[in-house]
């Protein structure tokens, strides 16, 4: 197939999860002899030989976008949250001269709806991979996904929106949309999209990176808990620290410590350093950023127990699936999606979402348990395995793809014997 896959950002410019599972998609369907075209903004370090760049966006200049770094000015709030017309101009152009079997249209929170917009306009057969509400944002829901903008700007950008999505959601109301995840799709539903241009895929994860290890050791003194994922508020690390705090205070005769891997926004990394100190457990607290895949899953071999802490409503989560993977015992929020990849008591354990206590209790059951522990580690690497490896996920995509790619085929052909 010649595919057009159309993106915000994609690897080396990456803000969380969803622009390393493009990345690892396309790799693996250009691996299996596709023909993939990136479309995606300009950056100096994006070397991609299949790439243009219809997008409207400098990658060099996404923290200011993605970070809020600098207020948007009411015309680049537009551009953002509502339409641009350069790139929909530019899009509708890049898929004329391809002429993909398919378009692929992943992630544009922050670049408006103009690429889905451009790709019905080309008259592209097009299917939407929705991996969080973006879509929902820009179609059906005004006045969301605005946290960065000058709140001035807030209530005309809302009142435009009002005005504009029916019409971008009735020109786009045949557009198949694969979400990944049961709580993705009743969200979607919920929102006023059609039950059934919805379809469910769960993501997969490398489960060759994410081997377990095979030696682990019963946990010692002090016990290691490892947090991974980006540092905003929604992720939940502050209420890892809490629970560390708590252990600390309510568990004495015990030692625990944290290890944090993951990015964020300057202000808030400060605010987690403060409430550690404020609590008394910086000293229990490790700082690692951002790092390779390949160092994730060394982090989850070595370290005792996992906390997937996310307030949010986490549509389904790849983090979560590669500490499964490992073999770390893993402590989940019910938050979103996530009780999708976890049976609680069989491959984890499940804690209500922003509670530090309870997250301290389901801490210290599987430190004083080490049967549980096992059982866990080993049914939640064992259900990785079995459900939710990249191999299956890109099976499955790939039959999809093909799927939509030949219904396009067969409604043009009829059209052109008509």
């Amino acid at each position: 197939m010649k595919l057009a896959w159309i993106i915000n950002l994609y690897p080396p410019y990456i803000m969380g999860g969803n622009e390393i599972v493009a990345h690892d998609i396309v790799s693996e369907l250009r691996a299996r002899g596709h023909q993939v075209y990136l479309l995606t903004g300009c950056g100096q370090k994006l070397k991609d030989p299949f790439h243009l760049t219809p997008v409207n966006f400098d990658l060099e200049r996404m923290e200011e976008r993605f970070l809020g770094t600098r207020a948007p000015a009411l015309g680049e709030s537009f551009r953002w949250h509502i339409f641009d017309q350069s790139t929909h101009k530019a899009t509708i152009q890049a898929l004329r001269q391809i002429r993909p079997d398919l378009t692929i249209v992943d992630n544009f929170s922050l670049i408006s709806v103009a690429p889905l917009l451009a790709a019905v306009h080309a008259k592209s057969k097009v299917v939407v991979q929705a991996n969080d509400k973006w879509l929902i944002y820009g179609l059906k829901v005004p006045g969301q996904g605005l946290w960065h903008c000058p709140r001035w700007q807030r209530p005309p950008i809302t009142a435009i929106q009002r005005l504009v999505q029916p019409i971008f959601s009735h020109t786009t109301r045949r557009v198949p949309i694969i979400v990944n995840s049961h709580f993705m799709k009743e969200t979607f539903i919920r929102a006023g999209f059609e039950m059934d241009k919805l379809k469910v895929v769960h993501l997969g994860i490398d489960v060759n990176t994410f081997r377990p290890n095979t030696d682990r050791a019963q946990i010692g003194e002090p016990t290691r808990l490892v947090f991974g994922g980006a540092l905003w508020e929604g992720k939940g690390p502050q209420v890892a620290i809490r629970a560390l705090a708590h252990l600390k205070n309510q568990a004495p005769q015990m030692r625990f410590v944290l290890s944090i891997y993951g990015e964020g926004k300057p202000e808030f990394k400060d605010y987690l350093s403060k409430l550690a100190t404020e609590m008394g457990v910086n000293d229990l607290i490790c700082y690692s950023g951002f790092v390779s895949p390949t160092e994730l899953a060394e982090a989850f071999r070595t370290h005792d127990i996992f906390l997937f802490t996310s307030i949010w409503d986490e549509p389904f989560s790849l983090t979560l699936l590669s500490a499964m993977s490992c073999g770390i015992p893993v402590i989940s929020t019910s938050a979103g999606g996530s009780p999708e990849a976890i049976e609680s008591g069989h491959t984890g354990l499940i804690v209500p979402p922003g509670d530090p206590v309870a997250l301290a209790g389901a801490i210290l059951e599987l430190a004083q348990d080490p049967a549980l522990r096992h059982r866990l580690s080993t049914e939640a690497s064992a259900a990785v395995r079995e459900k939710w490896s990249f191999e299956h996920y890109v099976d499955t995509l790939e039959a999809l793809y093909q799927a939509y790619s030949d219904e396009s085929r067969s409604t043009q052909t009829g059209k052109e014997r008509a």
